[in-house]
């Protein structure tokens, strides 16, 4: 029997080439059911050591499955008058079998396996990082996998922090700000890393190269850098980066939201807690890293020095969405009224504005004595009468909010509309020119600064003894 035979209703298979799809499949479990006859197909791949690749041949007849179909002559022919046959090569083994209710319907089991691919050669290329490696700032000569896996922890290579942004904002990838590491599941990691000043990531080259597929090691290698100096180096030490700007907003906002819970607590609201406030728990941010929610997420990612106009209005609509649009309003609102502030004297405020009535009425208690939990009447009085210093205390969360209106105007005015907006935050014409990205610095600053002003406002008045009854 020719070693090329195959059943009739099998013949498709050897003529198949996976690597000719577009979609290559490395395992499969197909039913087929058409009728009258069924039939199901499994298909699983393998990866085989070099070195054992000749064995396996030997015993590539050992898998599966099956297929019912009508005989044809060669299968008839073969069976004769048996009920059933086996017909043995190298690679495969078939089983005929008639069936039992009707001779002209066979059963064809087939065990079989084949190689399809070696290494060295198409369809499997072997990667250049193998022989050619790569050029890093630092090194004289190109780094390859071998030449990696002999490097020691202290050496090490700088990025520039644009290498996250392929990754950020995607699901599948886990981003660690304040290191800079980057997972893809349980398929690879770029860890041994950590920030350098404002906009750097230095790596350990080593486990850049080790379990990590070498487009992304490339990936990685575009944005290198020539190493700092010494003095460059010491010089880092006191800049800060976007995960470190973004940690303290996320905290300045969870620190507003516990001071308010405990004025709420003060005044009998006792089933109010910080997240009732501010949306945001400490003990939940802490656990699972307060970088992994979608809004803390989309304000700790890299900021770049020439970051364009559109790309600060961006931001700071997911600023406004984390500290202005988590804020409750009807919590607020029902923490006023206990604090004796007339419903109608509030009834068109939205959440900032009571904010606002809070931080200034904590502001009068501070300078009258008066103890804010208890003589909350006294203190909107007075603050209706007299005013405060200064009137509007969060006024930078104020001008968030209006950034966020920025980019409905026409392309024409909106430059000159930001301009108006961050003068706010006492930045001033020109200092766009090189890009908005140190812009952007001052205005996370300014929120932190600010959001840590009034929670400490609020917080030393809280629970001050009257002096005056």
């Amino acid at each position: 029997m020719s070693n090329d035979w195959w059943p009739a209703p099998l013949q498709h298979i050897p003529a198949e080439v996976p690597w000719e799809e577009d979609d290559v499949a490395v395992a499969e479990i197909r039913i087929f059911n058409e009728q009258p006859h069924a039939g199901r197909r499994s298909m699983f791949s393998v990866l085989v050591p070099v070195d054992e690749v000749n064995a396996v041949r030997k015993n590539l007849a050992g898998f599966d499955h099956w297929i019912r179909g009508k005989a044809d002559d060669a299968m008839d022919k073969r069976l004769g008058d048996k009920e059933g046959i086996d017909i043995e090569f190298s690679d495969r083994i078939f089983q005929l079998n008639r069936d039992v209710q009707n001779r002209e319907i066979v059963s064809a089991q087939v065990w079989g396996g084949r190689v399809v691919a070696l290494p060295g050669g198409l369809p499997i290329t072997q990667d250049s990082l193998e022989k050619k490696g790569l050029i890093w700032p630092g090194f004289e000569k190109p780094i390859t996998d071998d030449v990696a896996a002999g490097m020691k922890p202290s050496e090490q290579v700088y990025v520039k922090d644009g290498v996250l942004a392929k990754f950020e904002g995607r699901r599948e990838f886990q981003i660690n700000p304040k290191t800079g590491s980057v997972s893809f599941g349980a398929q690879w990691h770029v860890g041994y890393c950590d920030r350098v000043g404002r906009d750097l990531i230095r790596l350990e080259i080593k486990k850049l190269y080790e379990g990590t597929p070498a487009h992304v090691t490339r990936h990685w290698n575009a944005f290198a850098v020539k190493p700092p100096s010494e003095m460059a180096l010491l010089a880092a030490v006191g800049q800060r980066n976007i995960a470190i700007r973004a940690e303290e907003v996320t905290f300045a906002v969870v620190s507003m939201g516990e001071t308010l819970a405990a004025l709420a607590q003060s005044v009998g609201l006792t089933d109010l807690r910080p997240e009732d406030f501010v949306g945001l728990r400490r003990r939940a941010l802490e656990y699972s890293g307060w970088w992994t929610f979608e809004d803390t997420a989309s304000i700790s990612r890299h900021v770049p020095l020439d970051l364009s106009a559109d790309g600060l209005l961006d931001r700071c609509m997911s600023l406004n969405k984390l500290v202005v649009e988590n804020l409750s309003e009807s919590t607020l609102r029902r923490l006023l009224a206990v604090l004796s502030v007339p419903a109608d004297a509030i009834a068109t405020f939205g959440t900032l504005k009571l904010l606002d009535c809070i931080v200034r009425m904590a502001q009068v208690a501070a300078s009258t004595g008066l103890g804010l939990s208890k003589y909350g009447k006294t203190i909107w009085d007075r603050l209706k009468k007299e005013g405060t210093t200064p009137a509007q205390p969060i006024a930078h969360l104020f001008a968030l909010y209006d950034i966020r209106n920025v980019k409905a105007h026409k392309a024409g005015d909106r430059n000159k509309k930001l301009a108006e907006e961050l003068e706010r935050f006492d930045i001033t014409a020109g200092e766009e020119a090189a890009g908005y990205g140190k812009i952007l610095d001052k205005v996370y600053d300014a929120l932190s600064n600010e959001l840590g002003e009034a929670s400490a406002k609020i917080e030393a008045v809280a629970y001050t003894n009257p002096q005056i009854e």
